[in-house]
This record gives structure tokens, sequence and C-alpha cells, in this order.
């Protein structure tokens, strides 16, 4: 039975995996044999964020991204096979011709693309955000609202859509600012409740959903009350049925 937490102090840090190199790959392979792949997935990421995995393993690397779904992580050279390359091009979303999604977010990005509505409880290394990025690529919405629990996501969100959306959308991030015919609302729930005309939402995120239930990590019942009433306000003012929640 592995142990994850001893696992885990093991591959994130970054001296043990330059000296450990085949012992750690070892302990990786491990949480793809049963039914532990989201452990498995998570030591990975740590794995290949450490770049210190030499050229005499760099096969095995790849075999165990292969394996975990994590396809932005590989190169499409000589060590795919056709069939393994034409899974790697299909993780691509519409629209993002330089962005390759991994299982996870392509499996998110699928139903969101089908106008579900998606609940994703992630740790930050899944890239939450480049879900958001690829909805807005896709180029099917006029009005996306973006709900963030501080000014300080506002602002970081903000310059991160700006940079990449900034001639295609209109980042609104206060209540006076007046729309275009294209927009991303960056708010907090209270800003977004003093919008004084109801726009009509082709698609919502709601970052830190679990936030609706007060008391959550210490969460003011008036934030979470405000919350809830943004949300339902959303839920009303949507015209597709396509949603993300996000927790961290």
């Amino acid at each position: 039975m592995n142990d994850y937490r001893e696992d885990f102090e093991k591959v994130s840090d970054r001296e043990y995996v330059a000296t450990h190199q085949f012992e750690v790959l070892r302990i990786v392979s491990s949480y793809f044999d049963g039914n532990q792949s989201d452990k498995g997935r998570e030591l990975l990421f740590h794995l290949i964020d450490h770049g210190v995995v030499d050229e005499g393993y760099r096969e095995v690397l790849a075999s165990l991204i292969k394996v975990a779904g994590l396809y932005p992580y590989l190169e499409p050279d000589i060590t795919m096979s056709t069939s393994e390359l034409l899974s790697y091009e299909a993780h691509r979303p519409l629209g993002g011709d330089d962005v390759v999604l991994h299982e996870g977010q392509y499996e998110a990005y699928l139903a969101l693309m089908m106008g579900k509505n998606v609940v994703l409880s992630a740790p930050t290394s899944f890239g939450k955000s480049l879900l958001i990025d690829v909805m807005l690529m896709s180029g099917r919405y006029r009005n996306v609202v973006v709900i963030v629990p501080t000014i300080a996501l506002i602002d970081e969100t903000r310059r991160r859509l700006l940079k990449k959306f900034g001639e295609t959308y209109k980042i609104i991030t206060h209540p006076t600012q007046s729309a275009k015919e294209k927009n991303v609302y960056v708010l907090t729930q209270e800003r977004f409740l003093e919008l004084s005309v109801d726009i009509p939402v082709d698609f919502f995120v709601i970052d830190e959903f679990y936030k609706l239930k007060p008391g959550i990590n210490g969460e003011l019942e008036t934030r979470a009350i405000s919350l809830n009433k943004a949300f339902l306000r959303l839920s009303r003012a949507r015209v597709s049925s396509a949603t993300l929640a996000c927790s961290r």
C-alpha cells in the first residue's frame, strides 16, 4: 500500500528527485497500477516541473505522461506512435491551435462545449484558468461573467485576459464601465450585484464556489449571501446552459 504523504515529500524534493530518479519514477508509476491515478498525476506534475530527469529516463517519463493523459507535456516527436500523435492532436481546443489540453481539462472542456454545467474541484496545477481561456478562444460567446472572491484576483485575471483577448473582448472590472459588443465581466459578487442593467449571459464562471455556504473557511455570512444572490441572478440571465464552477 502506498504511503502518499511520504511519496509526495520525496517527489516534491527536487534534489531527492535528481539523485534518485529511478526510485521516483517507480513510485509515480505505482499509482497508475490501480485506482490512484489522480494522486499519480499530482506526483507527475511535480516531477515534470522539476525538469531534472536525465536523458536515459526520458522515455520512461514520456510513457508515464502518456498514461496520465498529460498531453501538453509531451513533444510530438518520434517517441509518439501514430495513434498517440492523433490523440495528442485531438486534445487541441477549437480556436486554440497552440494549445493542447490534458485529459482532465479536455473532459471538462467537452462537457462545457456541449452546454453542460461543470463543477470542478482540482489543485492549482490542474490549470483551471486555461479552461476559461479556451472557452473564450471558441468565439461562441458575447457576454462572459467571471466571479472571483477578491479585488486582487480581479486585477490578476484582468491582466491575463487583457493580454490574450484584449482585441476581441472588453474586459470589464467595475459596474460603472460601459459594455461593447463582446465583453468579459471580471467582478466580485458584490460588484456584479451593483450592475444596473441585466445582461444576457452566455457563459459564467464562479471561482471558489464552495463559499456559497456560509462559514466555510471563515467566510462571512454576508459575503456568502451576496455570492448566492449573484449565482441566482446569473442563472436567470444565462442564455446558454454551460456553467463552470471552480474550487481551489
